[in-house]
């Protein structure tokens, strides 16, 4: 890893930590244990609601709002860090992710309006987790065909990110797909 790239990954969990103290912990019918939240854009659950932003509710103070206000400015950065190491992973479905973002006029996680698109969008919403976050075995039931992760151990308070040298390993994960008679193990 390139000390850009580290430093990229440092913003990353860094700021999605900080910023995750102004949201709810979301949840699903597989959700165990940990913190997941989520921001950029969600479908729509009104019948004149296209799309939605998940909304911040831990905001009680001005000072929580500015810092809230100073963190999601933060997202179009986040999006392009990730848009970077997606493509340079998997270019052919970067392009069909992008493709379908923009056939659909959806924006991307990093774009703060509806309707003034200043990125290349690959992803309407990204999910972060923490905390020794698990799911129950399940199959995904999302809209798009193409999901993206990445994988760092973090100090849980600072958001900084950990390393074996600090005491920090890998114990155990497990990720099936289905579709391909895959099975990743994650384990020391």
């Amino acid at each position: 890893m390139t000390p850009q790239e580290f430093k990229d990954i440092q913003f990353l969990t860094t700021t999605l930590v900080q910023l995750g103290r102004f949201y709810n912990t979301q949840t699903n019918s597989s959700f165990l244990t940990g913190i997941m939240k989520g921001f950029g854009w969600r479908k729509g659950y009104e019948p004149t609601e296209h799309a939605g932003t998940y909304t911040p509710s831990n905001i009680q103070t001005e000072e929580d709002y500015l810092e809230w206000k100073n963190l999601i400015l933060q997202l179009p950065k986040i999006e392009s860090i990730i848009a970077s190491r997606f493509k340079k992973l998997a270019p052919g479905l970067f392009l069909q992710a992008v493709e379908k973002m923009q056939k659909a006029k959806v924006p991307g996680f990093g774009d703060l309006e509806f309707n003034n698109s200043n990125s290349t969008p690959f992803a309407s919403n990204l999910t972060a987790t923490w905390g020794e976050f698990s799911n129950q075995a399940h199959i995904d039931n999302d809209v798009g065909p193409i999901s993206y992760g990445g994988w760092c151990g973090i100090e849980e308070a600072s958001g900084e990110p950990a390393s074996k040298a600090g005491g920090y390993d890998i114990e155990y994960g497990q990720f099936f797909f289905q579709e391909y008679l895959l099975w990743l193990i994650l384990m020391q």
